[in-house]
């Protein structure tokens, strides 16, 4: 009996002491210093973490440290953080200025890139495009009444249809090293908005006042000569003051009615006059772009008389 009890105490003591050897942890003496945070107690909850040296990263460990960087504490506060290491829960890199964009399922740079929505004229508009006249669409992103502006290299995958108003969402990119022809921003098509059931009648290209700066290769500086198209009826004016009703076929102009007052003029004003025959006429549109701070205009009217007289209007 005794020596059954002294069996079963030697049982017991070889238990306890295996598990202390389970739980002993031995670390070196080396010196490769790290810093890392530790909880420490203190008399009001919640205790923050302590930032704590350790001699090697086994003592940190021993002592249940987190967030263990390289080096002492003080080194690591004058290291930056390293930029990728803070992604939310989309995977977007928050320190590279990336965020989600849920219309378009991915981490964009609000510095470079954004979703909005983009009104698409129904007519395109010739304009200059690096050093070719080209077609450009027409667009504004927001304002019924404010003028269309020309879309230079056009809207990546997306189909203009002649004559209809689309309302689309497009990515805008701001181009950091911007192609040669001077191409800062470009469009990609998301998707459609809005479309009209039935294609509207095209807009009137011509409507609004327009002024004078050239005929044929002879520079205008006379602000006075104008000309005025309205929906249904157009106004110039040079020595007298012309108007009449009009039509526009294709790029043609017929006015085959315009009345004129009867005053005499010499000189530039009376010689514009007699050149300006507008019936029969044709002309086109051509977007111009200005540089920074320039006042000068942004539309380009170019009429073209059956006798090959050349009018060039602008219009701001």
């Amino acid at each position: 009996m005794i020596k059954l009890l002294f069996i079963l105490i030697s049982l017991f003591f070889g238990l306890v002491q295996a598990s202390a050897v389970e739980t002993l942890i031995s670390c070196t003496m080396q010196y490769e210093p790290v810093c890392g945070f530790v909880q420490v107690q203190c008399i009001r909850a919640p205790c923050p973490l302590v930032r704590t040296d350790f001699s090697n990263s086994c003592m940190a460990a021993l002592a249940g440290a987190t967030d263990v960087t390289w080096g002492t504490c003080i080194m690591s506060e004058s290291t930056p953080p390293i930029v990728g290491g803070d992604r939310d829960k989309y995977g977007c890199i928050v320190s590279a200025g990336y965020s989600w964009e849920s219309r378009m399922w991915q981490c964009l740079r609000p510095s470079e890139s954004r979703v909005r929505p983009m009104n698409i004229s129904p007519i395109m508009t010739s304009c200059v495009f690096g050093m070719n006249l080209t077609q450009c669409l027409q667009a504004r992103f927001a304002g019924w009444n404010l003028p269309w502006n020309p879309i230079y290299g056009g809207i990546s995958w997306y189909t203009h249809i002649s004559g209809s108003t689309d309302r689309i969402l497009v990515l805008e990119t701001r181009l950091i090293d911007p192609s040669a022809d001077g191409l800062a921003i470009t469009y990609s098509f998301i998707k459609m908005l809005s479309r009209p059931s039935s294609i509207l009648p095209i807009e009137n290209p011509l409507l609004g006042t327009w002024t004078l700066s050239q005929f044929n290769d002879m520079s205008i500086t006379n602000s006075n000569h104008t000309l005025v198209f309205e929906r249904d009826r157009v106004s110039a004016k040079f020595c007298n003051n012309m108007s009449g009703s009009y039509s526009l076929s294709g790029n043609t102009i017929m006015a085959p009615m315009m009345t004129s007052t009867m005053m005499y003029c010499e000189g530039q004003p009376m010689t514009l006059e007699n050149a300006f025959q507008l019936n029969n006429a044709t002309y086109s549109l051509i977007a111009l772009r200005l540089m920074a701070g320039s006042t000068g205009s942004t539309m380009q009217l170019i009429i073209t008389t059956k006798n090959g007289d050349r009018f060039t209007y602008g219009m701001r």
